[in-house]
């Protein structure tokens, strides 16, 4: 019973001495690499008369592959795109379109 404690005082003494890593945030420096992801809601413009156009995501991911955020908004709008189409399918004149822009969002637009 006293080696139970033991160890387990000195594992605990172990875990309690390890710092965590600093975090840090790995935003694109400039936004010459970032795009965002957008989509429409047809529903709602037909309503209102009014285009709708609502920000998902933006990609500002700070990466050696200049295109790496393009690359992964235009996998993104693809699945949406996809998802969209297959959880729809019995309402096909309800659509929406799933589109990437260069650049940040310049207003929060998630209405939803």
């Amino acid at each position: 019973m006293m080696l139970k404690r033991l160890i387990a005082l000195i594992l605990l003494a172990s875990c309690s001495q390890v710092e965590p890593e600093p975090q840090t945030t790995a935003r694109a420096e400039s936004d010459e690499s970032v795009f965002s992801l957008y989509r429409d809601n047809v529903f709602v413009a037909e309503q209102t008369g009014t285009p709708v156009r609502i920000h998902i995501a933006t990609f500002d991911a700070n990466d050696i592959d200049e295109n790496y955020n393009q690359k992964n908004c235009e996998q993104v709008r693809q699945f949406y795109t996809h998802a969209w189409k297959e959880t729809h399918r019995t309402k096909p004149d309800y659509y929406s379109n799933f589109w990437c822009e260069k650049g940040r969002s310049d207003y929060d637009t998630n209405l939803f």
